[in-house]
This record gives structure tokens, C-alpha cells and sequence, in this order.
């Protein structure tokens, strides 16, 4: 019997919290379990509560789960309150406060970007260099940043598959500017992965004719049967990281 194949999957949320993005994320996962891939994974602590049947079915699937980091994404206001009894710390807190506000409303990316600014090799050293495969998840979209971060830190070549709920240039309330910074960062992404799937074939069919050079590259996974979804390494070349 031949080595099992390993595949790495990569979120900047805590995949065990209870919401739509991961419950899809973590059917992914035991379907490729169950096809025989061994699963690493990767993603950050939210340091909150954990929902125990998501904990059990990635314990279930994953040969190894590497988290980042018992970190707690703050609300605004919680900042603040943290900061009174100091007069300096206040004002420290309000200007914080502000520029986390300010990057939210003009970056195209999530505040979950900020936990992983300061990873290194030292924090990665659990990974193997023979990944299969290496598979970001978002939402959060900044799940794919940190894919590609772990990439270029760990000199990891393979086949990178986006696995996206939603396009970047799906919110048609954003400002016109940002959406233009969408339009470019999500055209970047989709350039460098290997394979771009999706939740349905309407989007597709849209993010085909959005990105007529990306077409091949763009596909779909029914989130309702998604044992039956097919991914594979093996056809798609290596992935290069700038």
C-alpha cells in the first residue's frame, strides 16, 4: 500500500467556532479524509468557546492540528473599556480604536489579517515540507494570505487550491475605490492558485466571464454532497510564491 497523500489546510479563524464558512470547511476536510488523504491543519485560536461537535469532526479527520496563537480578536469598545483606569492608555486606546476602524473600511481584507503579522518559521515548524496540496478556506478571506505566507516562510512549492463561499467583489455596498481593490486582489489570487473552487455554478459562471484568463482554473464543489467533490493535486502544476 502506497504512503497516504497529505494535504494542508489553512484558515485565519479558529475552524472548531460554529459558523457557515467553517461547517463547509470542515465537510471538505472529512470528505478528503475520506478519500484517503492524511489532513494537516492550520488556523488561528479565537480563544472563545469552541463548538464541540466542529472540535470532534476535525480531531475525527486531522492527523495533526497546528493552532496559531491563543490570540482574542477585540471589538472596538472592549478596547476602550480595557484602557480607562489610564489617562495615556485611554488615548492610546483611541487611537488604536480609530486605525482598526480605519483599516477595516479600506482594506480589502479582514481584521484577522493583523494575526499573523509576526509569523515566522519558528511557529511553523510542525509542518512537513511534503504536502500534496495546500488549501485556503475563507471566509475569512485573509485565509489566503496566510497560505501564502506559510509558503514563502517554509519554501513550500504545491498546488494551492482556493476554496472561496463568496467572490471578494461580492459586496455591492462597498465603496466604489474599494471596490476596485477588490477587483485587483481577487484577480492577483486567482491568478496564482491552481484551482479556485466555489459553492455553486452560477458563481462560477460569473467568475469565469469576470476573469476570462483564470476560467479553467475556476470550479465548484455542491456544498450539499460534497463527499462526491473532486480535488486533485496531481493535475494541476506546482504552485511558485512572490
Amino acid at each position: 500500500m502506497g504512503a497516504s497523500k497529505k494535504c494542508l489546510v489553512v484558515s485565519s479563524y479558529d475552524l472548531r467556532r460554529n459558523t457557515s464558512s467553517n461547517i463547509r470547511t470542515v465537510a471538505l476536510i472529512q470528505a478528503l479524509a475520506k478519500k484517503g488523504y492524511t489532513i494537516h491543519c492550520f488556523f488561528i485560536s479565537a480563544n472563545k468557546e469552541v463548538d464541540e461537535n466542529l472540535d470532534l469532526a476535525l480531531k475525527d479527520s486531522c492527523a495533526r492540528m497546528i493552532i496559531y496563537k491563543e490570540v482574542q480578536v477585540q471589538s472596538s469598545e472592549a478596547m476602550v473599556e480595557q484602557r480607562k483606569s489610564n489617562a495615556l492608555c485611554r488615548i492610546k486606546g483611541y487611537i488604536r480604536t480609530g486605525l482598526i476602524k480605519m483599516f477595516s473600511v479600506m482594506s480589502v481584507y479582514d481584521i484577522y489579517r493583523t494575526q499573523f503579522y509576526s509569523l515566522n518559521k519558528r511557529d511553523l515548524d510542525k509542518l512537513d515540507n511534503d504536502y500534496e496540496m495546500i488549501i485556503s478556506s475563507s471566509e475569512p478571506r485573509s485565509s489566503h494570505l496566510l497560505a501564502k505566507k506559510i509558503c514563502k516562510i517554509c519554501k513550500l512549492s504545491m498546488p494551492w487550491v482556493q476554496y472561496w463561499g463568496d467572490p471578494m467583489t461580492n459586496d455591492v455596498a462597498s465603496e466604489k475605490l474599494l471596490r476596485v481593490l477588490e477587483r485587483r486582489e481577487e484577480h492577483r489570487l486567482l491568478r496564482q492558485a491552481q484551482m479556485a473552487l466555489y459553492t455553486n455554478p452560477i458563481v462560477v459562471e460569473y467568475m469565469q466571464k469576470k476573469y476570462s484568463d483564470c476560467g479553467e482554473k475556476i470550479n465548484w464543489i455542491p456544498t450539499t454532497d460534497i463527499s462526491s467533490g473532486e480535488i486533485k493535486g496531481e493535475s494541476v502544476q506546482a504552485a511558485e510564491y512572490d
